[in-house]
């Protein structure tokens, strides 16, 4: 039979585990990392068609690295590595002492309802952002989309249908490029250790992306007459 001493122990016992368990929540909230990380909807595998396609036009984009006049080796090899980037903090207003910088970009499936509107192509940054210890991790989860039947209509019409789809890819990855080479100047590094680094899409001009394109097309397409040009700028969307 319980008696008053039994209830009043089985009490003090509850009420100890659950500020325990309270304790142990709240030590684990304060030590969890900061983090800004947003996962992308509908992501889906690429097919076997539309990794042929980005797999072609890379092929030709490498071949043709000279009529870049913005290289994108670091953005192309992304897709299969890591870029990584470390470097210490100075700056009196530092909120970090060292900083590591984390880029990888995934080729995924076209899926239309995530990917810019009215576009051919998407190249997202999804940037997760961790600090402790006063340590900071930029780590982006990027991915790159291409719709597989407007550049696979394109690839089989050869010539100026095989420069649009370059121009196109070319103008995706340069979404990455521009960000990944601005890691190394000193304003970027110096946002970086302060906390106040953005990175998206929309952190870049098409400003700088446009005129890249237009030169690379012009390139390309020297030998097929102006009114390729023209065709081409006009379906990737790029004035000259």
């Amino acid at each position: 039979m319980e008696t008053d001493f039994h209830r009043r122990i089985r009490a003090i016992a509850v009420s100890s585990f659950l500020l325990f368990a309270a304790c142990v929540l709240v030590f684990a909230y304060a030590s969890a990392p900061t983090t800004s990380f947003a996962l992308p909807q509908e992501i889906l595998r690429p097919g076997l068609r539309e990794t042929e396609i980005v797999q072609s036009i890379l092929g030709r984009l490498n071949r043709n690295r000279i009529a870049m006049p913005i290289p994108v080796d670091d953005a192309v090899g992304s897709l299969d590595h890591e870029i990584v980037k470390r470097f210490d903090c100075s700056s009196t207003d530092a909120n970090f002492d060292s900083v590591d910088v984390r880029v990888r970009t995934r080729h995924v499936g076209w899926n239309r309802r995530v990917a810019v509107e009215h576009s051919m192509g998407t190249y997202y940054w999804n940037v997760e952002v961790v600090s402790r210890d006063r340590h900071e991790t930029i780590r982006a989860h990027n991915w790159l989309m291409i719709d597989p039947r407007s550049t696979g209509v394109r690839e089989a019409a050869f010539g100026t249908g095989e420069v649009t789809n370059e121009a196109l890819l070319y103008h995706e990855l340069l979404h990455g490029q521009l960000l990944i080479s601005a890691m190394d100047t000193p304003k970027w590094r110096r946002a970086a250790c302060s906390g106040r680094v953005r990175l998206g899409r929309e952190r870049i001009q098409h400003s700088i992306i446009n005129p890249a394109v237009s030169r690379y097309v012009r390139n390309r397409t020297e030998r097929l007459g102006g009114a390729s040009l023209y065709n081409v700028l006009r379906i990737v969307g790029v004035s000259d």
